[in-house]
């Protein structure tokens, strides 16, 4: 409920772009899409959304600079959603310059309430409220059916997350 805000999705993903679109697009909200921050800039000119939520890793121009060059033109509302532990850590840092930020993958209650409490607007609630990227849920287990990798493997796995090294982590997972 309330008036039809314009939100634009900035990352060089067309996944991470299409889930967010996919999901506030049928809410009404008027959605456009960048994949680069220079692309984000030039839509923003035109278009003037009102909030811009955007990836901070992207080739080329970042999100950081991106956001820099933002705060020079206007005082749009601006969220960061990242999947890199190590940006979890810029958390203050963003809100300080208000800009906000969304761990990913984004749980639809966040979203929402961020939303809200952002763009002005009252939901109105039809069914129950879901998150944008759902995961099954895990079988139950016991002590006695897990078995653990080795303490060495587990300190790398801990060092590789702490640096966020999603990749490397990743990587060490699959071995």
């Amino acid at each position: 409920h309330g008036a039809r805000k314009r939100i634009l999705v900035v990352d060089d993903s067309w996944e991470n772009r299409s889930v967010l679109m996919n999901f506030l697009q049928p809410l009404g909200f008027e959605m456009r899409e960048a994949d680069s921050g220079v692309d984000a800039l030039a839509t923003i000119e035109t278009w003037s959304p009102d909030m811009v939520i955007t990836d901070l890793s992207m080739p080329g121009m970042d999100g950081v600079a991106m956001l820099e060059q933002m705060k020079k033109k206007t005082a749009l509302v601006s969220v960061v959603s990242s999947a890199n532990v190590s940006m979890m850590a810029m958390r203050d840092r963003l809100q300080e310059t208000n800009h906000i930020f969304l761990p990913k993958p984004i749980q639809a209650d966040d979203l929402f309430d961020m939303l809200q409490k952002q763009l002005g607007i009252n939901w109105i609630h039809t069914e129950p409220i879901r998150t944008v990227h759902s995961v099954p849920a895990a079988p139950r287990l016991t002590n006695d059916t897990i078995t653990y990798p080795p303490v060495d493997t587990l300190k790398a796995l801990a060092k590789l997350a702490d640096s966020g090294d999603i990749y490397g982590l990743s990587k060490q997972i699959k071995q």
